[in-house]
């Protein structure tokens, strides 16, 4: 019997007034990106995924599709991020894009600007992709 079935670790301060959570359950890893206050000098997010044999593709809309080495079996999903503000409004209105090919590929994030410029949001805000 398992006496643990999920873990949270939390990195602080990454970036100004931002921290990353990553929670993980027994089949999935959840990033979240905690936003403190506004930036209005923050456009978005980019990452560097490995892939190994993977083949990710960008579905229409936002998610990324990981395919087995032969490209017929989906392996691993990566549904579109959105954000959520601390009264629970959300946006789903993040673009993303995958760039890349063999094992190496960069995600990129660009935030919806004027929503979290909006005057009636409440902060903290979190970004949420779920892998």
């Amino acid at each position: 019997m398992l006496d643990k079935l999920s873990s949270r670790l939390t990195y602080a301060n990454v970036h100004t007034d931002t921290d990353v959570i990553y929670d993980l359950d027994s089949d999935r890893v959840k990033e979240s990106i905690v936003l403190g206050k506004k930036d209005s000098t923050l456009r978005g997010y980019r990452y560097t995924l490995d892939v190994g044999t993977m083949n990710p593709v960008l579905q229409d809309d936002g998610s990324i599709l990981f395919y087995a080495e032969d490209n017929a079996t989906i392996v691993m999903t990566m549904p579109a991020p959105y954000l959520q503000d601390a009264e629970l409004e959300i946006s789903t209105e993040i673009e993303v894009f995958l760039t890349g090919s063999g094992s190496q590929y960069t995600l990129t994030y660009i935030l919806p600007c004027q929503w979290l410029a909006d005057e009636n949001r409440q902060w903290p805000v979190i970004l949420d992709p779920v892998i």
